[in-house]
This record gives C-alpha cells, sequence and structure tokens, in this order.
C-alpha cells in the first residue's frame, strides 16, 4: 500500500509545476502535465481500491460456487444408492419386460 501510494504522490507532486506553468510555451506541456497527473491519480486508485474489492468478489464466488457443487454431488449420492455387485436393480427389470 505505501509504496504505491509514495511512488504516485511523488510523481504527481513532480508534474505539478508542468502542468500548472504559466511561462510563454508552456502550454503546450500542460495537457500532458494534466493528463500524466490524472492517470497516475486513476492508476492509483485502481490499484489500491478496485482491485482488491474484485478479488474479494470473486474469491466470495468462488466459495458460494464450490459449496454449492459439493450439495449437488451431495445430493446425486444420496438419490442415486450405490449397488452390490450381483445385486440386480428394479430399474433393469422393468426396461426387460
Amino acid at each position: 500500500f505505501r509504496p504505491i501510494l509514495m511512488t504516485t504522490v511523488a510523481m504527481v507532486l513532480g508534474m505539478m509545476p508542468l502542468a500548472l506553468a504559466t511561462n510563454p510555451g508552456s502550454e503546450l506541456k500542460n495537457g500532458m502535465g494534466w493528463a500524466m497527473t490524472g492517470g497516475l491519480a486513476s492508476g492509483m486508485f485502481i490499484t489500491l481500491k478496485l482491485v482488491p474489492v474484485v478479488y474479494a468478489t470473486l474469491d466470495q464466488v468462488k466459495v458460494h460456487l464450490s459449496q454449492k457443487m459439493a450439495a449437488r454431488r451431495a445430493k446425486k449420492t444420496q438419490a442415486a444408492p450405490e449397488l452390490i455387485p450381483g445385486e440386480v436393480s428394479m430399474i433393469s427389470d422393468q426396461s426387460s419386460l
């Protein structure tokens, strides 16, 4: 957290003289200064806030789906009991009729 924040803040503060300059001919570089400042700020926001939120959300979805699949597997094993070798099933007797 801290290295990302410190690096971004240092770059933004370094770009401020370029973005706020009023010297003759500086109007050509002002736009670049503001674009870099906005890009760095939005990149920092995405890195520090959005990525962890998306990761946590996807982790919750994974846990939910794995629980759902485990419940489905447990339900299948209870619904279809295992046959003992040599035992004739009622379904196979009815299909031969």
